[in-house]
């Protein structure tokens, strides 16, 4: 890695020499030298660790590797490729020290004949592990047929939890500024989180509007679910989806992340002479299924190229103007 002379004894002070004891109530045990790992908890303890695994991947030559802090994936075209390179992995990991937890490791198999698979395993440390239909990742829930029924489901439940309770907690005359910031933070940033990898079908659309149509209801007294969103100043699921597409697209195009967005969208710029100027148009390859057409880029494409045929509005605006009055142009919609 490059690391030497003073900075390396730094790290290796850090680490070496370390002891541990276990106390349960008054009683404490012996101390214990502590031979390897990294202090949990801390901030150099992540990085060292991050740092310990990073050629991990080299080890796989038949599939694309993943990780993130403790958590690894593995993707290829091949289950048989894909047992080459896990037991190389395990191998690197015997080798440093480590072993993979086989009880945690999950096995997905996308197709469009997902019956061909069924009787398909992989083996991790000799524990066989046989295909899953869903999986949960970092919060969201991704099944084997690429829909996404299974992980709104799972949000709605979390959000109806969330609301009753605080429903049960709060005073109902409790203002409703209040009541409205309370929903924002605790019952729809769990239906919206991760939005951009997910896409809802016209029956969960309508599923979660009717969560939006109770909570809302809770908030203001008004009969009307038009008024109250209003009085709110939410927006539709729908429209509000549309709106963080939008958001993350321009994030992604002023390079707030580090992320190759032009190696799946690209872009001409096309005359407006009326107007006397020019707008960037978004293309980006066909596809024929209707599960793909919903992935993000061809969603933000299509939103984008229609922002700017029915706005003054451009996703290269300054993040914060673009967030404010993208906001007010769907509010503008859904009022007409």
């Amino acid at each position: 890695m490059g690391i030497g002379g003073d900075i390396l004894r730094l790290i290796a002070s850090y680490l070496i020499q370390r002891k541990q004891i276990v106390k349960i109530n008054n009683t404490r045990s012996e101390e214990c030298e502590v031979i390897s790992g990294v202090p949990q908890g801390s901030i150099l303890g992540a990085i060292f660790f991050v740092a310990f695994i990073n050629n991990m991947c080299d080890a796989c030559q038949n599939s694309i590797m993943f990780l993130f802090a403790d958590d690894s994936k593995a993707r290829s075209a091949s289950i048989l490729g894909l047992q080459r390179d896990l037991n190389a992995c395990c191998e690197w990991a015997s080798k440093h020290g480590m072993t993979f937890n086989s009880s945690k490791t999950v096995f997905m198999v996308f197709s469009s004949t997902p019956e061909e698979h069924a009787s398909s395993s992989i083996l991790v440390n000799g524990l066989q592990i046989h295909p899953s239909n869903c999986i949960k990742d970092l919060g969201v829930f991704v099944s084997s047929n690429l829909k996404w029924s299974t992980h709104i489901s799972e949000k709605l439940r979390c959000c109806y939890a969330m609301f009753y309770n605080l429903r049960r907690s709060i005073p109902f005359n409790t203002p409703i500024k209040t009541k409205l910031q309370l929903i924002k933070s605790f019952v729809l940033s769990i239906l919206t989180y991760c939005c951009s990898v997910w896409h809802p079908n016209a029956r969960d659309l309508q599923k979660c509007e009717i969560l939006l149509s109770r909570v809302t209801k809770w908030i203001s007294s008004e009969k009307d679910y038009s008024k109250r969103m209003q009085i709110c100043g939410l927006l539709p699921i729908g429209l509000y989806l549309n709106y963080r597409d939008l958001v993350l697209l321009n994030s992604l195009l002023l390079e707030k992340y580090d992320f190759p967005i032009f190696d799946y969208v690209s872009m001409v710029y096309q005359d407006y002479p009326l107007r006397n100027f020019q707008k960037p148009v978004f293309c980006i390859t066909k596809c024929d299924k209707v599960r793909t057409e919903n992935c993000f880029f061809l969603r933000v494409v299509k939103l984008a190229n229609k922002l700017h045929q029915n706005s003054n509005l451009s996703v290269f605006d300054p993040p914060t103007s673009f967030k404010h009055q993208l906001l007010k142009h769907f509010q503008l919609i859904y009022n007409l």
